[in-house]
Order: C-alpha cells, then structure tokens, then sequence
C-alpha cells in the first residue's frame, strides 16, 4: 500500500503487518525509491544494472518496527553524454523503461535524457532557413552523439534517415513521459550556442556573431553563438520552442558542455 502524506517531508516510512506492506511519503518519486529501499533491505531482493534476483518471498516480510528512511541529498543524478551514447545509444522501450525503473527504485531524483536531439536539431535548424539536406548531414550515428552533444564533431557516421530521427525522437518523449510518472525530472539540452560550422553561409540572421572552434582530434567542430550578441536570444527561443515540440514538455532543468577538451571563447569586447 502507498500512501501520500505531505506532512512526510524528505522521509519515507516503511511499516505494516506480514502480508501488508505500507509505504508512506510525501510525493510519488519518494514512494518509488521507498519501495525500492524496501525490496532491497527486507525482501532482499536484488535489481541491478549487473543482474537480477527479484523472487518475493511468500509472505511479503516486514519490519519488526516502522522504519524510516531519510536521504541527506535534494538532487540525486544520473549520466552524462558518454554514458548515453556509448551504452544506450541503441537501446529499445523496454530496455529503457527497465532503466527508468532502476532509477526510480534506487532513489534518483534527476536524468539527462538525449534521445530526440536529432528531431530537435532538425527542426531548430530547418526553421531558420538552413537546408534539409544540410541539417541531416549535420546529425551524427547515435554512437558518436556523445562528442556532438559536447561541440566536437560534426555529422560523423551519419546521415540517418527520416525514420531513424522520427523514431529516436518518439523515444525521447516517452522517456521523459515516464520519468515525469514516477516524479523523476528529466534533464534536457539547453542551447549553450552551437550551430554548424557553414551556419552563417546558409542563414542570415542580424546581428549575428559567431566563433569559430577549430578541430578536435581532426574532426571539425561546431561554431559557437557569442552570447553577448543581438542573435542569440532569437536562437535561444527557437531552440526551446523545437525542444518543447519534440518532448511535448517545457522542462525543468537544462544542461550543456559547451568547451569539452578545448574550444575557444575568441574575444568577446
């Protein structure tokens, strides 16, 4: 049985009688991971990233006394670029929803999530008159989006094709979809200001600056948006309003690696 008590704060009881288990919180991320501490420390049942033992015991066992349980941190978190593309680049719904659910269970108050940049990207892009063909080349193989979602390469292993990006964006909201159900905030890309490298020969935009950014390890990088120009607020808001499309939230947190292993911040007077 869950039960949702405000009064409850940062902490979480686990109580009952053999058979009949209680768990009490404030919110329903808190009753996930309470159950969670549950399954772990008194049924003794393990679910990991490693392997699983997950047979209840007949009846469900109980605390001699109420237990609670308090976490000492606001923000618990999870990934980042090179966990999502070296592992999870090709996972399934099913694998994913597995995956949420580990989360969930142990406690994690945050993820980032970067299934669904592709769409975000090309539609960010076609909307400010940068050609089609251009944005897809621009996407890379999902393997390699680590170091694209960081500003160090540009298109490699790609182009993918329209069904890959449709496909890859449905996953994206539906992770997000069920990280919001169990009280988890999805953590999305923010715009830290890249564009592509031929950006300012495909599109005319007043006031525009941009810094070039070199090579990474012969790879040619993305350019920057100098924030302090009269641009970058218009390209700021379209990429929300793309962002927003794609995962059909507003979101709450946002992230980004704008100078990962180099970059350049040129001269901003």
């Amino acid at each position: 049985m869950f039960h949702l008590n405000p009064d409850q704060g940062n902490k979480i009881t686990i109580s009952g009688i053999a058979g009949g288990i209680r768990v009490e919180a404030s919110d329903v991320r808190r009753l996930v991971a309470g159950y969670g501490w549950y399954l772990k420390n008194i049924a003794k049942v393990h679910f990991s990233w490693n392997g699983n033992r997950i047979t209840l015991p007949s009846p469900l066992p109980v605390p001699a006394s109420p237990v609670t349980v308090e976490s000492p941190w606001n923000i618990v978190f999870a990934y980042n670029y090179c966990t999502l593309s070296y592992t999870a680049a090709f996972w399934d719904w099913n694998r994913w929803q597995r995956e949420i659910d580990f989360l969930a269970l142990n406690g994690f108050t945050h993820a980032l999530v970067t299934a669904g940049l592709e769409k975000t990207w090309e539609d960010f892009l076609t909307g400010l008159g940068y050609p089609r063909e251009k944005a897809l080349r621009f996407i890379p193989n999902p393997a390699f989006a680590a170091w694209w979602n960081m500003g160090n390469l540009e298109g490699h292993g790609g182009p993918l094709s329209q069904q890959q990006i449709n496909k890859m964006a449905q996953m994206g909201r539906r992770i997000v979809s069920r990280m919001e159900q169990l009280g988890m905030t999805p953590v999305l890309q923010g715009y830290v200001g890249f564009v592509p490298s031929d950006f300012q020969e495909n599109v005319r935009i007043d006031g525009l600056k941009l810094i070039p950014q070199g090579e990474w390890v012969n790879f040619r990088r993305p350019w920057v948006v100098d924030p302090t120009c009269e641009a970058f607020p218009k390209l700021a808001a379209d990429w929300y309003k793309a962002l927003r499309k794609v995962y059909g939230i507003p979101g709450k947190m946002f992230g980004g690696d704008l100078f990962h292993e180099g970059g350049g911040r040129g001269i901003l007077t």
